[in-house]
């Protein structure tokens, strides 16, 4: 997740230079800082258009593996220590309750996240 936090932070600050780059060019009237500005800006839009794309083709295959992989925890009562516990802070920070049949997969010992 931090690696993912540092891209936004560097693309991000790409895109606050970029203009700034482009408006001294415009002001100073040197062609060579207004093409490096287009470029820039150019590679900038086809890094977003791919991660776009990236993204909505990975989004049924991430949701099917972590499915798969939380379905595989059944029942949540007998799991180990481990499971239960990332089980418990995933649901706590999506605030929902079980996998498939609610708080019923918990059996007597139900999670945080299901108590309202």
């Amino acid at each position: 997740m931090i690696v993912g936090i540092n891209a936004m932070y560097a693309m991000s600050i790409t895109i606050l230079v970029l203009p700034i780059i482009g408006l001294y060019g415009v002001c100073k009237e040197k062609r060579w800082v207004l093409i490096v500005f287009t470029v820039g800006i150019i590679l900038c839009s086809l890094f977003v258009l791919y991660l776009a794309v990236h993204v909505l083709i990975l989004r049924p295959v991430i949701i099917k593996l972590m499915s798969k992989f939380y379905l595989s925890m059944q029942p949540i009562n007998s799991t180990s220590e481990v499971d239960m516990k990332i089980l418990t802070e995933t649901q706590i920070e999506l605030e929902c309750c079980g996998v498939q049949h609610g708080y019923v997969e918990w059996g007597y010992n139900i999670s945080e996240s299901c108590l309202c």
